[in-house]
């Protein structure tokens, strides 16, 4: 069958490994796919792609971007969760400033602006000052309530936080001190 031959336990070993490893290459796409992060992963590679899967969204949903005002989201529903990452910036006229943190740690500034379908930011090490792009796509949902209006965005793998804490104002003031005029 093959042009040299191996021992019954190591082609049985190599089996198993290229099972699990297809096995896991398929939930992890299936996971991809599920979130809606598909479109996202393949606008950041390649700029038609992100002009075809823009075509994709609804009128709604294209025209539906964050409104100006302060954000907080986490990886967590809840805030200060130990471990999660969450976002807490500020939007005027499609310009982001704000940072990325986790609780008990330092804290990332970023500078950017609200796209159609993604918050396009430029994230600055707190430590070496260097500067990296980044992007989070935007996700719609309509209202659940009955008898609301609208359509909500949020950022794609992050929960919508109401309530800003004094820390999440003090981080989000000395972001916006430093990089309000870069934008």
């Amino acid at each position: 069958m093959y042009p040299f031959s191996l021992p019954a336990t190591s082609s049985r070993l190599a089996t198993v490994r290229l099972v699990k490893t297809c096995t896991r290459l398929a939930i992890g796409m299936g996971l991809v796919v599920a979130q809606g992060l598909l479109p996202a992963l393949s606008a950041a590679a390649d700029p038609a792609s992100a002009l075809f899967f823009s075509a994709l969204r609804s009128p709604a949903e294209a025209a539906a971007t964050l409104a100006d005002g302060l954000y907080l989201f986490g990886q967590a529903s809840q805030s200060d969760q130990i471990g999660s990452t969450y976002l807490v910036f500020a939007i005027e006229d499609r310009r982001a400033v704000g940072a990325f943190y986790r609780p008990a740690s330092s804290f990332d500034c970023f500078y950017g602006q609200v796209e159609a379908d993604a918050l396009s930011l430029t994230v600055v090490n707190s430590y070496d000052q260097s500067e990296h792009p980044y992007a989070i796509a935007t996700q719609t949902a309509e209202p659940l309530v009955a008898g609301t209006v609208g359509t909500t965005v949020g950022l794609v793998g992050f929960h919508p936080i109401t309530e800003l804490s004094e820390q999440d104002h003090q981080i989000l003031n000395t972001c916006q001190a430093d990089y309000t005029s870069t934008i």
